[in-house]
């Protein structure tokens, strides 16, 4: 298989947790509701699924997203992490945690594009706040 194939093929599915998910809850560090409210405002845009900030009962089809900010210095820091609350299966899994550090001179809307365009299946890799057309029929769930 080419590259380019491989590279179709992941961007058709969505790894198992995206499954059947039609509600994001994101959560975020108590003392940062405004970086909070930002984040999810960015990653609302064109997203194929409801996001919000607002605990609620969840269903299989939840997801949780846990965001984490941070300050090293002068530098700001995100830290995304991913669980099923209810889990269907052992398949899905969870998508580990992975930090994002801000580059210097980067506002802070860049730099959550950047991060929501590498953890979100539906943001594009071709650059900040690109989306990805999925094939026609395919779905996220």
């Amino acid at each position: 298989m080419t590259d380019a194939a491989i590279t179709a093929i992941q961007v058709a599915r969505p790894a198992p947790i995206w499954r059947g998910v039609a509600t994001i809850v994101l959560h975020c560090n108590d003392n940062k509701k405004r970086l909070c409210a930002q984040l999810a405002e960015q990653a609302r845009r064109a997203a194929p699924i409801r996001i919000t900030t607002i605990a609620e009962t969840p269903t299989i089809a939840t997801l949780r997203v846990i965001a984490t900010f941070g300050d090293s210095g002068s530098t700001q820091s995100l830290t995304l992490a991913a669980d099923r609350p209810i889990p269907m299966d052992d398949a899905q899994g969870g998508i580990l945690p992975r930090r994002f550090v801000a580059a210097a001179g980067e506002s802070t809307a860049q730099f959550f594009d950047r991060a929501l365009d590498a953890f979100l299946p539906w943001r594009g890799k071709g650059g900040p706040g690109r989306m990805i057309r999925l094939p026609k029929g395919e779905t996220l769930k």
